[in-house]
């Protein structure tokens, strides 16, 4: 399958720096890049490559990005189980709402009512085999001090989306 930059761009809500009709036949490693592919940079470990690689194309965000741990939880839960220090007054979450944690709030620069995306590998790839993005508000900002949880833990009731318990995902929220 060929899909233009333009293509791709609009189905992930991208900006083109470059030609939009430029075809892409595929997806690569960064480091392994190869002409007519495209590539992201999903961690900036790999920033090193983006010089050199012979990818087409490489998908960019002008967002910070931190591993989090995403917790699969009952609004039941979250009130009288976890016992959170919560900014707000609790109010249950719905499908499209998050707590996330203090340290994290800040070092993404969000707070209540901002939108936040979560991007994982394991997600199911979307048409053009990159994971699909899925955007979340931020409800409420959460405090403790047991483990630094407040740096790295997301609390959520999605359950399709929060299917496995406790996974590794990356998170992005806007720089500012």
């Amino acid at each position: 399958m060929k899909f233009t930059l333009k293509n791709i761009a609009s189905s992930i809500g991208g900006d083109i720096s470059g030609d939009p009709n430029l075809e892409i036949t595929g997806v690569s490693e960064i480091q392994n890049g190869s002409s007519g592919t495209i590539s992201f940079l999903g961690n900036q470990a790999y920033r090193k490559y983006m010089d050199s690689t012979k990818a087409s194309a490489v998908i960019v965000s002008n967002k910070k990005q931190n591993l989090i741990k995403l917790k699969s939880v009952s609004n039941e839960s979250l009130n009288d189980f976890y016992e959170l220090n919560l900014q707000n007054n609790f109010k249950a979450l719905s499908n499209e709402d998050v707590i996330i944690g203090n340290l994290l709030a800040n070092r993404l620069n969000v707070d209540i009512g901002d939108s936040i995306q979560i991007i994982s590998k394991d997600f199911k790839l979307n048409s053009y085999s990159l994971p699909d993005i899925y955007e979340f508000r931020v409800a409420n900002i959460f405090s403790n001090r047991i483990l630094r949880a407040n740096d790295f833990l997301v609390f959520g009731v999605n359950k399709e989306i929060f299917k496995n318990a406790n996974f590794s995902a990356e998170i992005n929220g806007d720089i500012g």
